[in-house]
């Protein structure tokens, strides 16, 4: 099944619920089904304690340009038994082919965004193979399977990119390859509109007063809980809003971090605002004074390699951006944002933010956004793609 301008059907992997937070899978592959690729996106087969009795056969809803297909419970995925377990997977992958409308022989492109898909990757055989690395996952593995995973798809995929250059260096050392970088980026057009959504979290974001600061993104480990909780202390009088989900499973045994934590919540100026649709995000934001990024910053933590996908979100909207420092802060924003390392220069940067001092203008931020859209990254990954197709890659 060949599409008549050569763009090849593609199945996607990863572990993102499609209705989630919107990360940069979603963002990659909705654009990539704009554009005319047939996209369909799977979290994989069900293991036997997630199954549900209400869909027992797999089926796809079409939504922002991708088929995203939904599990059913008939023949779930096993730990205890390796053989049921590879059959789940196999009749996972028959059924992905199927819903894609591949017939035997057909061309096809694998994108794997985890290497715990990659049993999924061999399994699908595609005659193209994809390999998008957003995280340090050996770094957060603990396992000899999922390390060996990463270097099986590394040593299979005929195009690799990464999300930011550390990223990139610590993990594709199999291969003499030059990096293809697929920064993150934001959907500027959800900013350009004259007017914002307008659901439940901004009403009740516009009731606190002002000035407000806020944060956009999951409230997990990665966050310096420890400078937070000084933050709010040090200005009573300021609003510290936090919208996301919170995620204390991932530290609730870490003593220090998990007592910051729960004293920053304590507080009167703190507020927790939970999940938001994409839509809601440009509104939100727009109620803030200044916004922030107070992640941990050692080499062992996620965002020391990162690229955060909401610092152009806040540009987006003109925001002040505070932000902990890190090489890829530094590297990309220190010109358009203020980077901190200790909580007495988190201090001063917020009181320059709040009384209009903050890094760049209005103007200046929503431009440096405007210039990393969503639609760049895809224009330099299709390419990309294209030069895996005509076999001009690497």
């Amino acid at each position: 099944m060949d599409n008549a301008s050569g763009k090849r059907p593609i199945i996607a992997l990863d572990h993102t619920s499609w209705d989630g937070n919107w990360m940069n899978r979603q963002h990659i592959l909705s654009r990539l089904g704009e554009r005319g690729w047939p996209v369909v996106y799977s979290n994989g087969a069900k293991f036997y304690n997630e199954i549900s009795l209400l869909k027992p056969f797999g089926s796809v809803e079409k939504k922002d340009n991708v088929a995203v297909y939904h599990s059913g419970f008939f023949l779930p995925r096993n730990y205890k038994f390796k053989t049921l377990d590879r059959l789940a997977i196999k009749q996972h992958c028959k059924d992905l082919k199927k819903k894609a409308g591949l017939k035997k022989g057909d061309d096809f492109i694998t994108f794997c965004f985890h290497p715990d898909f990659y049993p999924y990757v061999e399994e699908l055989d595609a005659p193209h193979v994809m390999f998008h690395i957003y995280d340090l996952f050996h770094k957060f593995s603990n396992t000899e399977k999922k390390n060996s995973n990463i270097e099986k798809l590394i040593n299979k995929a005929d195009l690799i990119t990464s999300a930011t250059e550390v990223v990139w260096n610590e993990t594709v050392k199999t291969k003499n390859l030059e990096p293809n970088i697929i920064y993150n980026a934001v959907d500027f057009s959800l900013f350009s509109k004259k007017s914002y959504y307008k659901g439940s979290a901004f009403n009740l974001i516009e009731k606190l007063p002002s000035p407000r600061v806020g944060y956009l993104g999951a409230l997990n480990r990665k966050l310096d809980f420890d400078i937070l909780d000084k933050l709010a202390n040090r200005f009573p009088a300021v609003q510290f809003v936090m919208i996301g989900p919170k995620g204390t499973a991932s530290f609730s045994k870490d003593g220090a971090l998990y007592k910051a934590y729960q004293s920053f919540f304590a507080q009167e100026n703190v507020h927790h605002v939970g999940s938001i649709k994409k839509e809601e995000i440009p509104g939100c934001i727009d109620l803030m004074d200044v916004t922030i990024a107070p992640y941990i910053m050692d080499k062992s933590a996620w965002a020391y390699a990162a690229y955060p996908l909401k610092i152009n979100e806040y540009l987006a909207a003109g925001k002040p951006v505070v932000s902990a420092s890190s090489p890829s802060m530094v590297q990309y924003f220190d010109d358009i944002v203020v980077n901190c390392n200790t909580a007495d220069e988190w201090e001063d940067a917020l009181k320059d933010a709040l009384s209009g001092q903050g890094k760049g203008t209005f103007k200046s931020r929503i431009e440096f956004a405007k210039s990393n859209d969503w639609s760049v990254r895809v224009d330099k990954l299709e390419k990309l793609m294209f030069q895996m197709l005509e076999n001009k890659y690497p």
